[in-house]
């Protein structure tokens, strides 16, 4: 038998933070890392000399900061209502929704250029 404490379907250790901690490192660190990866992409097509289009380093920036936004806006999904104040749970995954559809609007806009 399993204790009260134990949950037949284990969590993630992302899923026990604070809500404002992963609004504010999955923010931020969203913000840092997407900029990081621009400056870096940018600075090696040009520096280093790769023969790689715009569309190319594009390409390759959403490829690698994919997958830690979804990391991100499901840890902030999941860590909604670790707070004392519920209407805060509801704002943040009101804001996973309004910014993923934002994402797949970018997406779209990308895709008919």
């Amino acid at each position: 038998m399993t204790s009260p404490e134990e949950s037949p379907d284990p969590q993630p250790a992302i899923a026990n933070l604070p809500l404002w901690k992963s609004f504010s490192v999955g923010l931020f660190g969203s913000i840092f890392f997407a900029v990081v990866i621009a400056i870096l992409l940018n600075y090696s097509r040009a520096a280093i000399g790769l023969d790689l289009s715009e569309s190319t380093t594009t390409i390759i920036g959403w490829v690698i900061f994919l997958p830690f936004y979804l990391v991100v806006m499901v840890s902030l999904w999941k860590c909604a209502y670790n707070t004392s104040r519920p209407f805060l749970g509801y704002l943040a995954r009101g804001y996973t929704v309004v910014s993923t559809l934002f994402l797949v609007a970018i997406f779209v806009t990308i895709m008919l250029e």
